[in-house]
């Protein structure tokens, strides 16, 4: 990130924070929408939709690693003022990552599905469907996270 997050105090760090969380919630939630619509028949339609959630989805996702792992990022300054929630940061980094690559597999799944493949549809939404839980679990742990690290409701707005 271009910006120096150093100058940053706790205050500006926890709304750019909840702004992210925004942000994914949204792109959750317009996954969700997608992968609801009905497939027989449609599955070309679906796909296409679904592709462009998932994009967004990875967007969001990309933002919010991108913000946290940075140099002086969420995850640095929580661990240098709290070390006793290092475990709790590593796992959510694992999160990142295990995340990361859900969006990708079914992106390339679907990119390389045929335009009538209904079976592809169904495993992806069963797959978008786990995504949306991790996500969602994901978010849980950074408002535990935060709230220990700063006694910080940041979900108090979701």
């Amino acid at each position: 990130m271009a910006d120096d997050r150093s100058a940053q105090g706790p205050g500006e760090l926890l709304r750019d924070t909840h702004r992210r969380r925004e942000a994914l919630r949204v792109a959750m939630t317009d996954l969700e929408a997608a992968i609801a619509k009905p497939v027989p028949g449609r599955a070309k339609e679906w796909g296409a939709s679904v592709i462009e959630a998932l994009g967004g989805v990875g967007t969001a996702l990309r933002e919010h690693v991108a913000a946290n792992e940075c140099d002086d990022g969420l995850f640095d300054q929580v661990i240098e003022t709290q070390p006793r929630l290092t475990h709790i940061v590593a796992r959510l980094r694992q999160d990142h990552v295990d995340m990361a690559a859900a969006v990708v597999a079914m992106l390339h799944q679907l990119q390389g599905a045929a335009t009538d493949d209904e079976a592809t549809a169904e495993a992806v939404r069963e797959q978008s469907v786990a995504l949306l839980a991790q996500l969602a679990r994901h978010r849980h742990a950074g408002a535990d996270l935060l709230y220990a690290a700063y006694s910080v409701d940041i979900s108090a707005a979701d």
